[in-house]
């Protein structure tokens, strides 16, 4: 079965619908459900950002309130915030003498006690005396304060105690001993914290993301304080890790909520202020966002998704129409006519094709004449490459007579040299010398044409390319054509000798010194052949004040078989094989020309490093 959704899967996306509808949604709908999550997360964690910003803000100056609060309290219910020695001791002397119930009768002990009670500090005060009974307490009412509680404090601290409500949380206890100078204990003065005025420094009331709940707790997470009550049974219990430092995370609660969290040390005890706002308040507006979206992009899924399979027929339509008319000019049949349904591409490519279909039809009607023509060229490429291999036995018979004839010229030139030496008419010497100066002649042609018929090496070998130059000059000197043309030879004698084939490029210029003797038959006399260096180039120039190329045909003189001589004087391969030769050397070949004025053909052949050195 899943072998088959696998083969219905890749058939479906086979077809020009399938990958335009997938195309469509990977470019259109993909980008906005990536952008929107992108979106989304970004202003996430801005607002985390900030809410952990806020809450650290709220923490910091409640703990400031809170230890200025708590230090406060401490200082005020100290039996040392009496303003003498003597008062204090009056203090004393109230344990020693005083009854269960009695209030200290000094005014200035009334006083401090009356203070104490207006400033709204404390729930209650309790004066206790060393066998732990309750002399006074601010709140007749009230419980005695716990004796064993009081058995195990040490003196002169702060403590907490559960409260009996059924919510947990704490009351918070200062105790101070009384003493007198010996150290001995005569009483305890304990004051229960009002926790009203403490809240007042935490936010109860509005909206939670303002107002987040406030926790006083210690330990590992014991709760003593909560700026809500009705919120303190909300399970809150930190990790230990997170006691004592100052840490900003979201956490998740016992009972499965998710709040943003930050952490404080008191720096009192091991007291510490936890601020929390729930996760799904602070992100209301993000999380309302995220599910506007997410229904916004699904609608827009739907649109896109009818706008491309609206835009996909349009676009596969016309193609199955062209690909039916294709398959019946495939049949053979030509007078069919392409259907043209759009003015778009598609249209064009429709249009395109019907031109085609009626180039097919003027093909086959016009076919055997193709045919003919094309019979002719392959004859005439026939006979150029039968005249190659004529040109090619010729030079090797050239070569043979050239030997047999070099022979016979030594013993002549030989010969001649002994009868100058016996003659004493100079009359008769001058003779001799003009019988040696041809014979010279003949040898150096002779020498000229078994060069020339050497076969040719492929081996690249430093070469001097100006005496390249003299010797394809020289053999053309001799050519039937240049009898009436003079030769400018203009050689740079500081050339470096290059990396190459000697005979091939010998081979090049022979083959453009024919084309300018042929192109200079019925005008112009002189002939120019120059070499020079350019930069790193060696240039060497071949220009004739012939007939000259027409604009038209210059783009074309290298292609094979493309010949502007009349038929049987050229093969239309000469240019072809020097631009391949020279082109092999790393080099390029420009022309020049104008029609009545003459062609300069430029050869352009680089110099190696290693060249340039040497």
């Amino acid at each position: 079965m899943i072998r088959k959704i696998d083969r219905f899967i890749l058939y479906r996306l086979k077809s020009i619908r399938s990958k335009f509808l997938l195309g469509f949604f990977v470019l259109s709908i993909l980008p906005i459900i990536l952008i929107s999550i992108s979106g989304y997360q970004m202003t996430k964690n801005i607002i985390v950002e900030d809410n952990f910003r806020y809450l650290a803000l709220r923490n910091e100056m409640a703990c400031n309130a809170v230890l200025q609060f708590l230090q406060e309290s401490r200082q005020m219910i100290s039996p040392f915030a009496l303003s003498t020695w003597k008062v204090y001791q009056r203090m004393v002397d109230y344990f020693r003498s005083s009854t269960v119930g009695e209030r200290p009768a000094d005014p200035q002990l009334r006083q401090w006690l009356d203070v104490l009670q207006r400033s709204g500090n404390f729930r209650n005060i309790w004066l206790i005396d060393a066998q732990l009974r309750t002399r006074w307490a601010m709140r007749p009412d009230s419980l005695p304060f716990p004796k064993r509680l009081m058995a195990t404090l040490p003196l002169d601290t702060m403590m907490t105690l559960p409260h009996k409500q059924r919510h947990p949380g704490h009351d918070f206890f200062c105790i101070h001993s009384v003493r007198d100078l010996t150290g001995r204990t005569y009483g305890y003065v304990v004051g229960q914290l009002n926790q009203d005025a403490l809240l007042k420094y935490f936010p109860r009331k509005g909206d939670a993301r303002r107002d987040p709940r406030v926790y006083i707790v210690r330990g590992e997470g014991e709760i003593l304080l909560c700026s809500r009550q009705g919120d303190i049974g909300v399970p809150t219990l930190m990790e230990a890790r997170a006691m004592g430092s100052e840490e900003a995370r979201i956490v998740t609660l016992e009972n499965g909520e998710k709040v943003i969290r930050h952490v404080r040390p008191l720096g009192f005890l091991d007291w510490q202020v936890m601020s929390e706002i729930p996760y799904r308040v602070a992100l209301a507006n993000v999380i309302r966002f995220r599910n506007q979206a997410m229904v916004g992009v699904g609608l827009l899924l739907v649109l896109i998704s009818l706008l491309a399979f609206y835009l996909s027929r349009l676009l596969t339509v016309p193609i199955k129409e062209l690909a039916r008319t294709a398959r019946k000019i495939g049949e053979g049949n030509l007078a069919v006519e392409v259907p043209v349904l759009t003015r778009d591409e598609i249209g064009h490519l429709a249009r395109a094709f019907d031109e085609m279909r009626l180039q097919l039809k003027d093909l086959y009607e016009n076919l055997e004449k193709k045919v003919n023509e094309r019979t002719e060229e392959l004859k005439r490429a026939q006979f150029q490459i039968l005249h190659q291999e004529k040109m090619a036995s010729l030079g090797l018979m050239a070569a043979g007579i050239a030997h047999e004839i070099g022979n016979p010229l030594t013993s002549i030139s030989s010969v001649i040299q002994l009868m100058k030496r016996r003659l004493k008419d100079p009359r008769n010497q001058q003779e001799m010398e003009a019988i040696l100066e041809n014979i010279n002649r003949i040898s150096r042609i002779v020498r000229e044409l078994v060069d020339f018929s050497r076969p040719t090496s492929e081996e690249l070998q430093p070469t001097d390319v100006n005496r390249v130059i003299q010797s394809a000059v020289g053999i053309m000197r001799y050519d039937q054509r240049a009898k009436h043309i003079t030769f400018h030879v203009d050689l740079d004698p500081s050339l470096p000798p290059l990396t190459l084939v000697a005979d091939q490029l010998q081979q090049v210029l022979i083959n453009i010194l024919v084309n300018a003797l042929d192109a200079m038959e019925t005008r112009g006399q002189d002939l120019y052949v120059r070499s020079r260096r350019q930069d790193r180039q060696v240039i060497i120039e071949v220009e004739d004040t012939g007939i000259g190329i027409p604009e038209d045909a210059l783009s074309k003189i290298f292609e094979p078989f493309y010949t502007t001589k009349e038929v049987g004087r050229g093969t239309g391969l000469g240019l072809t094989v020097s631009y391949g030769i020279i082109r092999k050397f790393k080099g390029d070949i420009q022309v020049e020309s104008k029609v009545g004025k003459g062609t300069t053909f430029r050869i352009i052949l680089p110099i190696e490093p290693e060249e340039v050195a040497a």
